[in-house]
Parts: structure tokens; C-alpha cells; sequence
């Protein structure tokens, strides 16, 4: 038995496998895992339970991404991360990052809150609105935490 395969083998499932939550997406393209809750809550609490769950409302900066979401979840309408929150017409991602990739519905944005729709477009709400909402969530830890060491000393 060639022991360098095994280890190889034993190598990259423990460096690749590193999976989603439960219940999540993963967009292998851009390492992201991405979950629906089906829960409805406004903004504020959206904003609130994805962060409670080590992640942030889902921020799709690009068309890759957003071909996913609507791939993924096609005809259904959800908060994302994305908001004016100083009601200036300027939209920020939930990580404070610009916003220079989008899909608005309608230009320019009327509200302040990001909801997606069905139709995959954006539209923006009042944050009062209570929807589902889309969680960009860490991939967790890989279930193969059994790396054999491999004592690499030489006795003299």
C-alpha cells in the first residue's frame, strides 16, 4: 500500500472539506455559504439573527453571485445585506463595503432596506417590512480533524 497516497488523500480531505451549515448553500466559486431562513423578521433582526450565527446578511457584490442567488432561490423574496442607512441615497453592504455591483428593480432605490424578489431583482423597503432573509454564513469546521503527525526528527 503506497502510504504517500493515503496521506495525500487523508491531506486534502481534511484542507477541502470544510463544510456549510446545515441547511446552507455553498457557491464553490467564491468559497460562500450562503442560508434562507424562512423565519420572518424585520431588517434590524434579520441583521441581528445572521450575526448571532457568526455571519452577516448575504452581500451579492457581483453578477457571479447573484446568478447563484437566483439559481438557488428562485421565487422567493428576502432581506439581503444591503442599506442606505443614512437615507442618503448611498448603499452600503452589511460589512460596510460600497456598493458597486447591482440589481435594482427600479432606479434609483426608493426605501432604505434591500429585499430581494422573486424575480431575482432588488428593491428597496422600509427595514419595518417583515421578510425572510438571506445569511452569508462562515463555512464550518471540516470533519476530518485526524492529520496523522508525521515525526519528521532523525535519531543521531
Amino acid at each position: 500500500m503506497d502510504f504517500g497516497i493515503v496521506y495525500h488523500l487523508i491531506y486534502l480531505l481534511a484542507f477541502t472539506s470544510a463544510s456549510c451549515p446545515s441547511g446552507s448553500k455553498f457557491y464553490q466559486a467564491r468559497g460562500l455559504c450562503f442560508k434562507l431562513f424562512t423565519v420572518s423578521k424585520n431588517y434590524t433582526e434579520a441583521d441581528i439573527a445572521c450575526k448571532d450565527k457568526g455571519g452577516i446578511l448575504a452581500r451579492i457584490k457581483d453578477g457571479a453571485i447573484q446568478n447563484f442567488t437566483e439559481d438557488k432561490y428562485a421565487g422567493k423574496y428576502f432581506w439581503i445585506g444591503l442599506e442606505d442607512d443614512d437615507n442618503d441615497g448611498v448603499y452600503m453592504w452589511a460589512d460596510n463595503s460600497s456598493a458597486m455591483y447591482n440589481n435594482w428593480q427600479t432606479t434609483p432605490p426608493s426605501g432604505r432596506c434591500a429585499r430581494y424578489t422573486k424575480s431575482g431583482l432588488w428593491i428597496a423597503e422600509l427595514c419595518s417590512e417583515i421578510l425572510w432573509f438571506l445569511c452569508e454564513l462562515p463555512k464550518g469546521p471540516n470533519k476530518w480533524n485526524f492529520l496523522p503527525s508525521i515525526n519528521n526528527h532523525r535519531s543521531h
